[in-house]
C-alpha cells in the first residue's frame, strides 16, 4: 500500500486527498488545524485522521497543503521526523515555494521533493497538475503520476516555468468564471432569461474548447470561420477586437504573477 499524508484540508489540499482515496492501492491519512474538517474529510472518503507528527513519520508521501505564509512553522515541525526517514517524498502545492527553500527548511538536501501546481478543474476530472520532481525515483513518480492522471492532464516542467504556467492553469479557471459572467450577463441584457442565459453561455465555452483541443485549427483560425464576411459575429468580434480584452487578460496573468513572486520562498 502506499501511504499518502495531507497535512492540511483547505480546498485544494482535500481535492488532491479525495483522488489519492479513489485509489484502493493507497492508504490516505488527513491532519488539519481544525480537527472537525480532518473529520469529516475521513467519514466521506474513508480516509485516517492523523497528525501531523504521525503523517511525516509514517507516510511515503508526505503532501505540505497549507498556505506560504505557514509553510515555515510547519517544517519545523515535522522536519526532526523526516530526517529519520529514507523513505519519504515530500511534496508542495504552495506558490512561490520551492524546491530549494523545503529543502532548506527540512535541513536536509537529499530529500526527494515534488513541487506541484493543481488547478481545481481535478475535482471533475478535467483538471491540470504541473509539476517538477527533485531526487524523486522513478517508481515513486510512476505512483504519482497513476495517482493523479486520471482526474487531469499532467504536464512534467523545469521548475523555472511553474509560477508563471500556475498564472495560466491555476488562476485561469477563475479569470474563465469571470467570462462566464460577463456573457451571460450579455445575454440577459439583449433580453435572455438568466438560466437561459448562464446556460447557453457555459454550453458554447464547453463546445468551443473542444473545438480548439482537436488541434485543427488555431484559435484564431476558428474564430474567423465563425465569422462570415458581413455578418452579425464579425460585427460582434469588431466590438471586442477593439477593446482592451486581450490587455485586461494580459494584465489579470501578470497581476497573479507578481504576487506569486512576492510569495516566493
Amino acid at each position: 500500500m502506499n501511504g499518502f499524508g495531507f497535512i492540511g484540508c483547505g480546498h485544494m489540499g482535500t481535492v488532491l486527498a479525495a483522488i489519492a482515496a479513489k485509489d484502493k492501492n493507497n492508504d490516505v491519512y488527513v491532519s488539519n488545524r481544525t480537527p472537525q474538517k480532518a473529520e469529516d474529510f475521513a467519514k466521506k472518503y474513508g480516509a485516517s485522521v492523523s497528525t501531523n507528527a504521525e503523517i511525516a513519520r509514517k507516510c511515503r508521501f508526505v503532501f505540505i497543503c497549507v498556505r506560504p505564509q505557514d509553510i515555515e512553522t510547519l517544517c519545523e515541525e515535522i522536519a526532526p521526523l523526516i530526517k529519520t526517514r529514507n523513505d519519504v517524498i515530500v511534496v508542495t502545492i504552495a506558490a512561490g515555494v520551492s524546491v530549494a527553500y523545503i529543502k532548506r527548511l527540512l535541513g536536509m538536501s537529499d530529500t526527494p521533493v515534488i513541487r506541484m501546481m493543481p488547478n481545481t478543474p481535478l475535482e471533475v476530472g478535467k483538471g491540470i497538475v504541473l509539476y517538477y520532481c527533485d531526487g524523486v525515483s522513478s517508481s515513486d513518480d510512476s505512483i504519482f503520476k497513476k495517482t493523479f492522471a486520471k482526474s487531469g492532464k499532467l504536464y512534467s516542467i523545469p521548475e523555472e516555468l511553474i509560477d508563471a504556467a500556475g498564472c495560466i492553469s491555476g488562476c485561469g479557471p477563475a479569470f474563465v468564471y469571470r467570462f462566464i459572467t460577463a456573457l451571460t450577463s450579455a445575454g440577459e441584457e439583449i433580453g435572455l432569461p438568466p438560466h437561459l442565459a448562464y446556460s447557453l453561455a457555459i454550453k458554447t465555452i464547453e463546445g468551443s474548447a473542444v473545438m480548439a483541443m482537436d488541434g485543427k485549427a488555431s484559435a484564431d483560425e476558428l474564430c474567423s470561420r465563425v465569422c462570415s464576411k458581413g455578418g452579425t459575429t464579425e460585427r460582434g468580434v469588431a466590438v471586442i477586437d477593439g477593446s482592451d480584452l486581450s490587455d485586461i487578460i494580459s494584465g489579470a496573468a501578470k497581476s497573479s504573477l507578481e504576487r506569486t513572486l512576492e510569495l516566493k520562498k
